[in-house]
C-alpha cells in the first residue's frame, strides 16, 4: 500500500460528544448553519463497501466557513452554538493544540487531506467491507483514515481497488500486517495497512476495467457476482482462484 497510497488519519475533533451530530439534527438546523456541517465517518459509515450519512461534525475550516471571533461565531450559529458549544465551552478551551480565542474550532481539522477531494476512506477498525469510495470529498473522516493516490499511474484505478480491499481475501492479507481486537475488526492505521500487499493495477487494463465495475457495483449498496469477483481478486493478485 505505501508505494501507491498515502494512507492519512482523519480529523480530531477534540470533544466528539460536542461536534458529531445526526443527519436530523443538521436537517433541523436553520439553512444559513447547515453549510458548516459535514458528512463524517466514524466506525458505522461504512457497510460492506458503501458510505452512509448518519453522522455529520461540525467542520469551520476551509473557504468561506473560518469563524474568527466569538462574536461573529454567535452571529452565524446563534442555534448550535447555544446547543452545544456554549455549554461546552470550558471543556473545549482545554483541548490541546488550540488557540484560547478560537475554543470553537477542531483540534486537527486536517485540511490537507480534506483538499485532497475524491479519495478511498476506510474506518479506524475494520477488514473486508470498511473501505468506500467518496467520489466528491465531502465526507470528513473522524473515526477513520484516507486513502490518497503517490502516484498518477494508478489515478482512476481507485474504484477498481475498492473491489480488492473489500474482498474476504482482503482478511487473511490484514492477518499478516495489523492486530485483531475483540469483535474480529482489524486495525487500519496507517502503520499496518502501509504493510498489506497490493498488485499495482494498470489503467485500462481489461483486469482493472472489471474491478472498477465490482468496486461500481459495491458503491451502489449492492454485491457483485461472487465467483467472478473471487476469480478477478485472485488474478490480480497472481493467485489460483477460490470459487
Amino acid at each position: 500500500v505505501k508505494a501507491l497510497f498515502d494512507v492519512s488519519q482523519g480529523t480530531i475533533t477534540g470533544l466528539n460528544s460536542v461536534y458529531l451530530v445526526s443527519r436530523d439534527y443538521v436537517h433541523a438546523l436553520p439553512k444559513g448553519e447547515r453549510k458548516y456541517f459535514r458528512p463524517a465517518v466514524v466506525n458505522n459509515s461504512i457497510v460492506d463497501g458503501l458510505l452512509n450519512d448518519a453522522t455529520y461534525v461540525f467542520y469551520p475550516h476551509g473557504k468561506s466557513l473560518e469563524i474568527d471571533s466569538e462574536e461573529a461565531l454567535l452571529k452565524k450559529l446563534k442555534v448550535f452554538a447555544a446547543d452545544r458549544l456554549l455549554p461546552n465551552k470550558a471543556a473545549l478551551r482545554k483541548r490541546s493544540r488550540i488557540k484560547p480565542d478560537q475554543w470553537w474550532v477542531l483540534s486537527l481539522p486536517r485540511q490537507k487531506l480534506d483538499a485532497v477531494g475524491p479519495k478511498i476512506i476506510s474506518t479506524y477498525f475494520g477488514g473486508a467491507g470498511s473501505f468506500a469510495w467518496d467520489p466528491d470529498g465531502r465526507y470528513i473522516p473522524i473515526q477513520g483514515y484516507g486513502w490518497a493516490p503517490r502516484t498518477d499511474d494508478i489515478a482512476g484505478c481507485e474504484v477498481a481497488y475498492l473491489a480488492l480491499l473489500n474482498h474476504p481475501l482482503i482478511d487473511t492479507l490484514l492477518s499478516g500486517v495489523s492486530n485483531n481486537l475483540s469483535g474480529g475488526q482489524w486495525n487500519l492505521s496507517e502503520r499496518y495497512v502501509n504493510h498489506l500487499p497490493l498488485p499495482k493495477l494498470q489503467p485500462d487494463a481489461p483486469l482493472t476495467e472489471v474491478l472498477i465495475g465490482i468496486g461500481g457495483t459495491l458503491g451502489k449498496g449492492e454485491l457483485p457476482h461472487r465467483d467472478l469477483w473471487s476469480r478477478t481478486v485472485y488474478q490480480a493478485y497472481g493467485l489460483k482462484p477460490r470459487v
